[in-house]
C-alpha cells in the first residue's frame, strides 16, 4: 500500500515492543530486545518506532539532498562534492 507515511503515534505505540520469537537471556538476567522468527535482533520499543523515524526523517533527507554541500557552494553550485 502506498500513500501517506504516518507521522502521528501515541505514546503506547511508540513504546510497543515486537513479538519476540526468543528474548535475549545471559546468566539468568533477561536483556534488552529479542529475536525475531527469522534470527534477526529486533531491538526494544520498534514495533512502531523504526517505521516512525523512516517517516520522520524521509521528508528531512529529501530537502537536505536538494540542498547544496559548502563545497558546491564555494564552487558556484557546480556540483563538485
Amino acid at each position: 500500500m502506498t500513500g501517506t507515511p504516518r507521522l502521528r503515534y501515541t505514546r503506547d505505540e511508540i513504546l510497543t515492543d515486537p513479538d519476540y520469537t526468543r528474548r535475549i537471556e545471559r546468566a539468568g538476567v533477561l536483556l534488552h530486545g529479542g529475536y525475531g522468527p527469522d534470527g534477526t535482533y529486533l531491538p526494544p520499543r520498534s514495533t512502531h518506532r523504526i517505521p516512525a523515524i523512516e517517516a520522520w526523517t524521509a521528508p528531512l533527507a529529501a530537502a537536505d539532498a536538494d540542498r547544496p554541500t559548502g563545497r558546491q557552494r564555494r564552487a558556484g553550485g557546480a556540483g563538485i562534492s
